[in-house]
């Protein structure tokens, strides 16, 4: 009877470690799911950067958002969203209107490479969100982006709560 159990616990484990994947966060080590926020994340970059006060796509850029496209082409049901932002200088009303032209610069990218416009939405956060808060050139450089987000239609990383047998987050089905 204990030989039972022991076998229908191992078998019960077994089945719940088998329906979650983990989405490693080490640099080095993904199993995210293909078409999942995890994957885009781990082999997409997601940040595109600007010069002070501009919003046109440099040579590099352009690249980037070409990259996001294949991947974006490749999982067709995903809706996106680009967060345009600014450094901390100037306006409130001037950084929105700055991180707005910068979000769309990178949505007209995406669609001039075969990515559906009704796809993506631009939302602009000016200088409310800074991903760096220091006041250096470094600082606002780091701030000057516009971040390219998977919206619906895929898995975010690390839901679920659990932890892998890896220490990372878990997403269970």
């Amino acid at each position: 009877m204990n030989r039972k159990i022991l076998l229908g616990s191992i078998a019960c484990v077994a089945v719940f470690l088998a329906a979650c994947s983990c989405t490693c966060r080490d640099d080095n080590v993904t199993n995210a799911e293909a078409g999942t926020a995890a994957d885009f994340n781990a082999n997409v970059q997601d940040k595109i950067y600007f010069n002070f006060d501009k919003s046109d796509l440099s040579a590099d850029a352009k690249k980037i958002a070409e990259i996001q496209a294949e991947w974006f082409k490749k999982h067709s049901g995903i809706a996106i969203v680009i967060e345009g932002h600014a450094d901390a200088r100037g306006t409130e009303d001037y950084n929105k209107a700055l991180g707005l032209r910068r979000a769309n610069a990178v949505k007209d990218a995406l669609v001039g490479f075969g990515v559906a416009a009704d796809r993506i939405t631009v939302v602009s956060y000016g200088k409310e969100r800074l991903a760096s808060p220091g006041t250096t050139e470094k600082d606002h450089a780091l701030n000057r982006r516009a971040v390219t987000v998977v919206a619906g239609g895929a898995d975010q990383p690390g839901e679920g709560g659990r932890t892998c047998s890896c220490d990372h987050s878990c997403q269970c089905k």
